[in-house]
């Protein structure tokens, strides 16, 4: 007899059997009675000799002569546990321990590389299809929102995307994106603004200006300005027109003697002047004057008054009044003074013993009998005891020998006598004699 695992042999002529055991290596198996070690099939493994062999598992493969099952590797078929499969095509893959007969097709947002035991997520901006083996970076002018091609959308006009965007942006003011897929903006330029759409740029109206291409920085011209289509500045209206539409094309210049008034031309009026035609009328000063269409002002003359501008009213002055160039009115020689031209503001005094009782005179006068004139304006009657002659200006105390009620004083006569300032005469007393003029 024999065990498990031993052998027995004899030769010939032995008159009895010889027992040799041999142990059978690892990856082989022997059952009770064998006569030599049975190498382990594929498929199945034989830890120890003595034990049956054991069928690996799924997702294990062992070719033969095995003491252990192999894991499957990711990317490649195991469909049996007798071998390794085949390695999955590119875009495929299998994961490890799958006892599977078919590579799987990487799905949308993943991507599988060659051999690769599992599929990989697709990064945030890009994508891919069905069987990729690489993700594709989300292309300008489109969106992904997520990593699978189905999700990959064309930006809608009006907005656009650089690559790998995940949305679309609006299109900024000042830039356009005129159509589905726009990968960089187009800016307005200066004289035309973005639609509110940003689809296209606008030509700036006639009458605004566009400096930036913003429509934001599109605004109306101010009123004195104007602009003509597509314009970025506006343009100051010239001097002797008017524009109230601010639309240069509708700029009306003023022809002379008109000028510009708000929104119409007007005429020079008298009482003012212009220096051309472009500037509003000035107002001649007081003293001046003007007639309709002049193009300066005249001064009043020396010796007239000029009370309006328009050049009516002018008249002279008269014998004792004066006005000096630029006047409105005539001026009257005051009283104790003589205007002896009506083109000179002198006034002359009057000489001692004259006087100018009035206003307007042109010649002073003597200063009356009996009367002082000591400030050339009036005459004033001579005190008690004095007296004075015409043109003197002045009284005196009545002279000695004379009397005083009349002028020139008169002698007291023979027999009578007159003390000095006293314009009284008295008869001569007894015991004196008293010859004419005596005192």
């Amino acid at each position: 007899t024999a065990t498990t695992g031993i052998y027995t042999q004899a030769f010939v002529g032995s008159v009895r059997c010889v027992q040799e055991t041999a142990v059978c290596a690892y990856g082989t198996t022997a059952v009770a009675g064998s006569t030599s070690c049975t190498a382990c099939d594929a498929g199945y493994y034989c830890p120890h000799p003595a034990s049956s062999p054991i069928a690996c598992p799924t997702g294990f493969y062992a070719t033969g002569s095995a003491t252990k099952c192999l894991a499957c590797p990711g990317g490649r078929l195991c469909s049996a546990t007798t071998g390794l499969g085949t390695t999955c095509s590119s875009g495929y893959f299998v994961t490890q321990f799958t006892y599977a007969s078919s590579c799987t097709q990487c799905p949308r947002s993943y991507y599988c590389p060659v051999t690769y035991a599992t599929k990989v997520a697709c990064p945030v901006g890009t994508y891919s299809d069905l069987g990729a083996t690489a993700c594709t970076v989300c292309p300008a002018g489109s969106k992904c929102p997520t990593q699978s091609s189905l999700d990959k959308v064309s930006c809608l006009a009006g907005t656009y995307s650089f690559e790998g965007a995940t949305a679309c942006t609006a299109c900024p003011d000042g830039w356009i994106c005129p159509s589905a897929g726009t990968h960089t903006p187009t800016k307005c330029a200066a004289g035309t603004y973005a639609s509110s759409d940003r689809l296209s740029c606008t030509p700036c109206e006639a009458s605004y200006a566009c400096p930036t291409g913003l429509s934001d920085s599109r605004f109306s011209c101010p009123s004195d300005t104007s602009s003509g289509p597509s314009a970025s500045v506006c343009t100051p209206i010239p001097y002797g027109s008017y524009c109230p539409s601010r639309i240069t094309a509708n700029i009306v210049t003023c022809v002379s003697p008109n000028y510009v008034s708000g929104s119409s031309c007007a005429s020079f009026t008298a009482g003012n002047y212009f220096t051309d035609l472009y500037t509003l009328p000035v107002a001649c000063p007081s003293g001046w004057y003007s007639a309709a269409g002049d193009t300066k002002c005249t001064i009043c003359p020396a010796g007239s008054a000029c009370p309006n501008t328009d050049g009516t009213g002018i008249y002279s002055c008269t014998s004792g009044q004066y006005s000096v160039p630029g006047s409105t009115a005539c001026t009257s020689c005051p009283i104790g003074k003589i205007c002896p031209s009506t083109t000179s503001p002198l006034q002359k005094e009057c000489d001692a013993g004259y006087y100018a009782p009035n206003i307007e005179m042109i010649a002073c006068v003597k200063c009356p009998i009996n009367k002082q004139c000591q400030d050339k304006k009036t005459a004033v009657a001579c005190t008690a005891n004095t007296y004075s002659l015409l043109g003197w200006g002045y009284c005196r105390p009545c002279p000695a020998g004379k009397t005083c009620a009349s002028s020139p004083p008169a002698d007291t006569g023979t027999g009578y006598y007159s003390p000095e300032g006293d314009s009284s005469s008295y008869i001569c007393p007894a015991g004196f004699y008293c010859p004419m003029y005596s005192a």
